[in-house]
């Protein structure tokens, strides 16, 4: 996995690097907690276009993903 990107989680807090995981295809990236404006009913974790392209995501807006606290 690589760095790369925004995130938004609420319980976590700013600066954190998560790791995210597509349970679909194995595909993984780091990224860091820094905005949480995207946030609304049913969404956990909000990610930035290019994780999205990383996890091989783009064009689908709500997903499955599987993430982790690395601290």
């Amino acid at each position: 996995s690589r760095g790369l990107g925004d995130v938004c989680k609420r319980q976590i807090p700013f600066g954190a690097t998560v790791e995210v995981v597509n349970p679909d295809n194995g595909r993984t990236v780091k990224i860091i907690i820094n905005d949480r404006s995207h946030l609304d009913g049913g969404v956990d974790l909000a990610i930035s276009k290019a994780a999205a392209i990383e996890l091989d995501l783009m064009g689908q807006r709500r997903f499955q993903i599987e993430y982790c606290w690395v601290e």
